[in-house]
């Protein structure tokens, strides 16, 4: 026996040994083979194919899996890295960072180098986080002037939010980070935003709502888009194949992923079939029950599942983040550089709407008291609520700035105007900027007058001053996610409050916080001076003092056209939709292009914006036919005849003068940002293409460009229009155009970072 033994011992042990060894091999994933997808020199691709075959089910899974910090799963088996990601668009919502100027503030300088440089600040702090994606930017249209978070994006034109967009992600991305272009697409309300139906016409998709999705596309190869959290007749954003995979991912030929909007997911085997990468902000939908539940179901396939892991993986190798080691660094966050691209977006994007008898500038050297009230001179607002708010580690309000720029010379005084009764005199206290850089400005408590009238206090205040500055808006309480602005009015007392102080002081500056436009009738005409700051960073206070003072000569245009009413916008028959649907019956009359085919006269045009110094325009000069294939060069040269240095934007706006089908009086096709000094010219310039020209003809379902005459119209608004060339637009063959697709190579994807 025991001979026998020994030898059945040792085939017992090598039969179950070989029996083990197969069943944990059917579990466990095999050792991994030398890690070809290290190679950097191998294309992005080939790498790509070989990571691929190296993960499990379950490990690619977890890599689409966000975790409640943002960040995407990890292989550390094989080396694979989580990829964090930040709420944006102006500034990192993780912890304290550079607050930078609003998305309508920005748009409002016309400045795209400047955007640019935001841009690159941006990515410095999302790396310098450890961030390798941030939310932003925001690109809806600003299709209703109650829009939530029209603050966050940039322009009820597409043209203008295209050049934006376009600034800001080549910026970001040139720093290794990807950007995150939202929200993917006619998000432009916030009532009812979860569920609404958007029943939007094929042309007004096409000309007006993705254009900057395009763009940010094919000219800035956007590495992440956000869809949306409402339907697009009849789908939800998210579930949609015909605008995630049949526009975004197959003509477009966008490489990188989507990522849902937080929450917006409603049934897996559509997301998934759809396009959806990644479900925001923790795998629900996107858990793995319910997706293998599906695969086992053969509702989608393991190609869908291997085509979303690709898509994370490109974004990580194109970007470097699995060649390099993630390297916080806290000195690289609101830098001092960054500060001042903050002030300088602030500065160029504050809009002077009214400048009556020069009320502006001030004269620091003869004015010797300043009278500052309402409820936005401090604390400064930064925005409204959720995406927007972001903690800056200082924040710069207009009473803080007014005071250190005045010093000791100039007596301030502040009062609220808007406590208790409306006569709350709000105690000054030191300015912690000012006590900072060892300046002291005097300050005076003047008691609530007895009697009747609750502004006696205020009048009394106003009328012994030299000048008087109203700061009055709207707050993230009023304005923001989920939260469309009740009205176009300002909170109650404010109007009353404005009113009060230009009674009282014929100097009297109204400045105005906010992200939405505000109905300025009752006291308009009753103050000579009227500034639009948007929401202007944490350097808001420092920008508007530099303009008030005449440090900094205004240069801001306005983004959107801005009504007398509410009833003359576009969209009022149709706003908020009844709960369940929205009609976006105007089509393509969205903004100026509305108000000039209705012949409404607004307040103040699209484009519009007072400056310190005065330009004029010269003529147009260009050849006198174009190919409807082909590029024509524009140019016009404008000249500084005031006595201050100044920025001019040079508007060029394209009119068909016969066309085959409705089109917009004139539609903005280029502008130039020139700065001249007094007494000096330059030359604005502009290339057209067929772009410039094209219409989109629903019938045939493709993009055309009729050939016919064409009226070049170049202007400081789209209203002041300072000179006129037509010319001839001849066709070619064939006539029609199509937009060119972006073709991503495997194998020789690049990008320029």
């Amino acid at each position: 026996m025991r001979i026998m033994l020994r030898p059945i011992s040792a085939a017992v042990f090598l039969v179950t040994s070989l029996l083990c060894r197969q069943v944990f091999a059917d579990v466990l994933p095999p050792a991994p083979p030398p890690a070809l997808w290290k190679n950097t020199r191998m294309p992005v691709e080939s790498r790509i194919d070989n990571l691929l075959s190296l993960l499990t089910l379950d490990e690619k899974i977890n890599l689409l899996s966000l975790k409640g910090n943002l960040s995407t799963g990890q292989v550390d088996r094989l080396g694979i890295p989580s990829m964090p990601m930040a709420d944006g668009p102006n500034g990192l919502r993780d912890g304290q960072s550079t607050s930078f100027p609003l998305g309508i503030s920005a748009a409002s300088t016309w400045d795209l180098p400047l955007i640019r440089r935001e841009g690159e600040a941006i990515g410095e702090e999302t790396a310098a986080k450890g961030k390798d994606c941030i939310y932003g930017p925001c690109v809806n249209i600003h299709r209703t002037p109650q829009g939530g978070r029209n603050m966050e994006s940039y322009s009820e034109d597409p043209y203008l939010a295209s050049r934006m967009a376009v600034q800001y992600i080549e910026g970001v991305q040139s720093r290794g980070v990807a950007a995150c272009v939202k929200h993917f697409v006619c998000n432009n309300q916030e009532a009812f935003r979860h569920s609404v139906n958007v029943k939007v016409s094929e042309r007004a998709l096409r000309e007006i709502y993705l254009p900057a999705f395009e763009a940010s596309v094919r000219e800035a190869h956007v590495l992440a888009v956000m869809s949306a959290f409402n339907q697009v007749n009849g789908t939800y954003a998210s579930e949609s194949y015909d605008l995630l995979t049949n526009r975004l991912k197959n003509q477009w030929g966008f490489p990188g992923f989507v990522v849902s909007d937080w929450g917006a997911i409603h049934d897996t085997v559509k997301a998934v079939t759809a396009g959806t990468d990644i479900e925001l902000p923790v795998p629900d939908r996107y858990a793995s029950g319910p997706i293998k539940d599906a695969l086992a179901q053969r509702k989608i396939t393991q190609g869908q599942i291997d085509d979303k892991v690709r898509r994370l993986l490109r974004v990580m190798l194109l970007t470097g983040q699995l060649d390099r080691p993630k390297v916080s660094d806290p000195k690289k966050i609101d830098t001092p550089g960054h500060r001042l691209v903050a002030r300088k977006i602030a500065q160029e994007g504050i809009v002077l709407l009214k400048n009556s008898g020069g009320v502006l500038p001030f004269d620091i050297k003869t004015i010797k008291s300043i009278a500052v009230f309402g409820p936005n001179a401090t604390p400064n607002q930064l925005g409204g609520r959720w995406s927007a708010d972001v903690q800056p580690y200082a924040n710069i309000s207009p009473l803080d700035g007014i005071r250190a720029f005045v010093g000791k010379n100039v007596l301030v005084n502040y009062m609220s105007g808007m406590g208790p009764g409306l006569q709350h005199f709000d105690p000054v206290k030191p300015s912690v900027l000012a006590g900072a850089i060892g300046v002291t400005s005097r300050s005076e408590v003047v008691p609530p007058a007895a009697g009747p009238d609750p502004y006696a206090a205020v009048k009394s205040l106003a009328a012994k001053s030299d000048c008087a500055v109203v700061l009055v808006g709207l707050t993230n309480y009023l304005e923001g996610e989920e939260m469309d602005p009740p009205s176009l009015s300002l909170p109650s007392g404010q109007d009353a409050l404005i009113q009060a102080v230009a009674s009282a002081n014929k100097h009297t500056v109204v400045v105005l916080n906010n992200g939405t436009p505000i109905d300025t009738n009752s006291w308009t005409n009753a103050v000579p001076g009227i500034i639009e700051e948007w929401y202007a960073g944490e350097e808001a206070g420092n920008a508007l003092a530099d303009i008030l003072f005449g440090k900094v000569n205004p240069s801001g245009r306005l983004p959107d056209t801005i009504a007398f009413r509410r009833e003359d916008y576009s969209d009022f028959p149709n706003y908020p939709g009844d709960g369940k649907n929205v009609s976006y019956s105007e089509g393509i009359y969205v903004g100026y292009r509305h108000f000039e085919r209705a012949h409404i006269l607004p307040r103040y045009p699209f484009g519009f914006g007072l400056s310190y110094t005065k330009f004029r325009f010269g003529k147009i000069s260009c050849m006198p036919t174009m190919h409807a294939s082909g590029k024509l060069i524009v140019s016009i040269p404008v000249r500084n005849i005031g006595k201050r240095s100044g920025a001019e934007v040079v508007q060029l706006y394209v009119s068909d003068l016969h066309p085959p089908i409705d089109r917009p009086v004139k539609e903005l096709k280029g502008f130039a940002r020139l700065t001249l000094a007094p007494g000096k010219a330059d030359v604005a310039t502009y290339t057209l293409d067929a772009t410039a020209l094209r219409y989109f003809d629903e019938s045939a379902n493709k993009w055309k460009v009729h050939p016919g005459r064409y009226a070049l119209l170049v202007g400081a608004s789209s209203a002041d229009i300072r000179d006129r060339r037509v010319i001839q637009v001849v066709p070619q063959t064939p006539g029609d155009i199509a937009p060119g697709r972006t073709v991503w190579m495997r194998g020789n994807l690049t990008l320029p970072f």
